[in-house]
């Protein structure tokens, strides 16, 4: 089980799947001190979640390629339960759409300015991962009924699993590299981190 700190680390990480960081700079980033970091990046290593790579006097950090998945659920866990405390009305709309989808074999993550910093009117980016055509027309529906409710405009993106698979396989930026650097998982996190290289 990890630490708050690691979570914290291996969540801004899971954000940051192509940079690497300094260890001082991954501190002010996830607002802690820096020997707490320090620490913490250390037996991280050693768990073979994150790996260090030497640059002068320092190590850079970015995520292991082979960590396990337990920690990158845990780490997603994280950011999801921080993200519902932080919107608990989207919780709620959230909720609605997982409630009514009649598959659990499906991804659903929220991206775009609920993720970063939203402004008043902002809506909600979703992305929808879906098994097939099919279900993803009838997840179509079940947004369009729960947004007549809303109070908070959505915008939902609904794919396929190989039409996901062959976007985030492209050099050019699109709406499943958008997800990769930066998101929230809200369902299906097993079968995403199936579908991401």
């Amino acid at each position: 089980m990890l630490t708050k700190t690691q979570l914290k680390i291996v969540a801004y990480l899971i954000d940051h799947p192509h940079n690497h960081f300094g260890i001082r700079e991954l501190a002010k980033e996830i607002s802690t001190v820096y020997y707490l970091v320090q620490r913490n990046v250390q037996q991280l290593n050693q768990a073979k979640i994150i790996e260090l790579h030497p640059a002068g006097k320092t190590h850079l950090v970015k995520l292991h390629p082979q960590a396990g998945l337990q920690p990158l659920l845990d780490a997603e866990g994280y950011k999801k339960l921080l993200f519902y405390q932080k919107y608990p009305l989207v919780k709620v709309i959230l909720q609605k759409i997982m409630e009514q989808a009649n598959s659990c074999f499906f991804v659903l993550l929220v991206f775009g300015s609920y993720v970063q910093q939203p402004r008043k009117d902002s809506d909600l980016d979703l992305l929808l991962i879906m098994p097939n055509q099919e279900q993803a027309e009838f997840m179509e529906r079940v947004i369009t009924s729960v947004a007549r409710t809303s109070t908070i405009k959505i915008h939902e993106t609904i794919v396929t699993e190989q039409s996901f698979i062959t976007m985030i396989q492209r050099k050019e930026l699109n709406v499943a590299k958008e997800v990769q650097e930066k998101h929230i998982l809200i369902y299906g996190d097993q079968l995403y981190y199936k579908l991401i290289p």
